[in-house]
């Protein structure tokens, strides 16, 4: 049986601690978990994998408490969640760090016993795009393949609203697009979905310090458990996997 976003149990936990947020402003976890009706365990994990989404953050108030509140994005992603049609009954704020897809647009139109070399594609050399708002990882992601028999040419972006608009303004000029999930702006899975509103077609790898738990899994239908790089990845590994999603 297929998944389908939104009927997980994740999906229904990631759906309360969104709508709670909605309905009452910042709130503190303690309350925070309340208000959504789960155990403040689980808040705690949900809470931590929505910041990683850039769905919530913490601001603190003049007493130096912290408070969850939901982002503009989050809003965003539970009307997506809840299946409706527009933000219609919805007080969505947004800022100066959310790109408009329209406007984008508009600018201009596995084996592990195998060893890197079988997996390397025999073709010309491939185009591989890498964003991380981290500058010395996509320094030392660039050396590992730029590197390595000069199979690869790797362009970098650490702003990733400038890596979107390359992106959907030169779809023909990239063979792997490899983001990061977590990034201040605009988090990968975000930078992913105008991606492929754009090049449906796009061969797309993620970059985490955190396992592809089911939680990603349930609520991003189409991105499958083989996508996901974790981090930190030694040299080898990483051409590896490269190469792999390039040739598949």
């Amino acid at each position: 049986m297929s998944r389908r976003s939104g009927n997980s149990f994740s999906s229904k936990v990631i759906k309360r601690l969104l709508q709670a947020l909605i309905e009452t402003g910042p709130l503190r976890k303690t309350r925070l978990s309340g208000k959504a009706g789960i155990n403040y365990e689980m808040c705690i994990k949900y809470v931590s994998f929505l910041m990683m989404l850039n769905w919530v953050e913490i601001i603190k108030r003049v007493n130096g408490t912290e408070h969850i509140s939901i982002t503009s994005e989050g809003i965003e992603h539970l009307r997506k969640l809840q299946g409706e049609s527009s933000r219609r009954g919805l007080d969505i704020k947004t800022n100066s760090n959310n790109i408009s897809l329209q406007t984008l647009k508009g600018s201009s139109r596995s084996s592990q016993t195998k060893t890197v070399h079988e997996h390397l594609p025999k073709a010309k050399q491939k185009n591989v795009v890498i964003v991380d708002d981290d500058e010395s990882s996509l320094t030392t992601y660039e050396s590992f393949l730029e590197h390595y028999r000069s199979s690869f040419k790797v362009k970098t972006f650490s702003r990733p609203e400038q890596a979107l608009r390359f992106l959907i303004d030169h779809p023909d000029s990239y063979d792997l697009v490899v983001l990061d999930i977590r990034m201040a702006k605009m988090s990968g899975f975000r930078l992913f979905q105008g991606l492929k509103a754009a090049n449906p077609h796009a061969k797309v790898l993620f970059l985490s310090v955190l396992d592809a738990g089911p939680e990603l899994l349930d609520i991003f239908p189409d991105i499958k458990p083989n996508q996901f790089i974790r981090k930190p990845v030694d040299r080898n590994e990483f051409i590896r996997i490269i190469s792999e999603a390039i040739s598949s």
